[in-house]
């Protein structure tokens, strides 16, 4: 039987824009979820924006795989990014996953999607249907449980400035899924271009 690990494509954050991004989540989730029952926050450490979940991957594809992935951010310049304002998917109305967006750097966030596709789809892996936006998972609705109204707070926090970063490389990460929330690992990293 193969060895198997999830994996996706994905940038971390300066443990400073994470901390940022911690604060910006107390303060919604005192006012939406005080005793945390109904959704699961995302803690500090984990906070990240995903290029593109890969599943579970066989590791003996991880050689090839990184192979495929250096250098195919090096036309992309590094960039800033400044996380802002909220939002939650499918809607505010019906929140499954409550995130916060991106006022700068969408667009370079865009491209290195773009390019991680296109490594990716050489390998076989199926590009999500849904389309790319750019975001910071904050919480996503535990199962079975109903999801409160958060129209009016996400409209209150939808221009509040959370914080900023240079994004200079991607990384290509491991999830091991664990009882009190996945445990992430960095397998290898790409830099942008200069």
């Amino acid at each position: 039987m193969t060895e198997k690990k999830r994996m996706f494509i994905a940038v971390n954050f300066p443990e400073q824009l994470q901390e940022a991004v911690e604060r910006f989540a107390l303060k919604l989730r005192r006012k939406l979820d005080p005793d945390a029952r109904s959704f699961k926050w995302v803690p500090p450490r984990n906070i990240h924006l995903t290029l593109q979940f890969l599943g579970d991957v066989d590791v003996g594809l991880l050689p090839k795989l990184a192979g495929g992935l250096t250098g195919a951010f090096s036309d992309i310049p590094a960039f800033t990014v400044q996380i802002a304002g909220c939002g939650a998917f499918p809607s505010p109305l019906r929140p499954r996953i409550i995130w916060a967006g991106m006022r700068h750097g969408a667009d370079g966030f865009r491209a290195l999607h773009s390019s991680a596709l296109q490594v990716t789809e050489g390998f076989g892996f199926e590009p999500e249907s849904r389309p790319f936006k750019a975001h910071v998972t904050l919480a996503r609705l535990r199962r079975e449980k109903q999801a409160p109204d958060i129209r009016e707070e996400i409209e209150k926090r939808s221009q509040e400035v959370v914080g900023e970063c240079q994004i200079e490389r991607v990384v290509l990460m491991a999830s091991e899924l664990k009882p009190k929330g996945p445990i992430y690992s960095v397998l290898d990293s790409f830099d942008l271009g200069n």
